[in-house]
């Protein structure tokens, strides 16, 4: 059923993300955007287990969501591409690790990240977020 992006990006903005999108706005990207850095929540995974009654709808669903950060490789603002990642990545880390998504059941956990590209003078790193919620339907 996909939780919705838009409050992932709202926590980001008040964290103090000044570009802060989502998956459409990722995927239309054409050139390097121009505020560095950049924040793109993207659905990544989600994981249904089996429903747990009989009479009535309830499964866990296991959600993953994925912040993209895309910084410019060269230095700004006297700060090192690496300086700026790991301050990104604070900041992204500081926003959701914790906070509960309005249609989650649990809190977000941080779940790691990985280096997505190097190429085209931007540098791209993906963090992993996890949470769950319950599709419950009365049958």
């Amino acid at each position: 059923m996909m939780l919705a992006q838009q409050p992932i990006v709202e926590q980001l903005r008040r964290a103090g993300a000044k570009s802060a999108e989502g998956v459409i706005e990722f995927a239309g990207q054409v050139e390097a955007p121009r505020m560095v850095p950049a924040f793109f929540v993207i659905p990544t995974r989600e994981r249904a287990e089996p429903n747990a009654y009989a009479g009535a709808r309830d499964q866990r669903v296991s959600v993953e969501i994925g912040v993209v950060i895309v910084l410019a490789g060269a230095a700004r603002h006297g700060q090192s591409t690496s300086e700026q990642l790991v301050d990104a990545c604070q900041l992204a880390g500081r926003a959701l690790t914790g906070w509960t998504h309005p249609q989650a059941s649990a809190p977000t956990d941080y779940a790691g990240g990985e280096l997505l590209s190097t190429k085209d003078g931007l540098v791209m790193w993906l963090m992993r977020f996890a949470t769950r919620y319950h599709e419950r339907k009365p049958t």
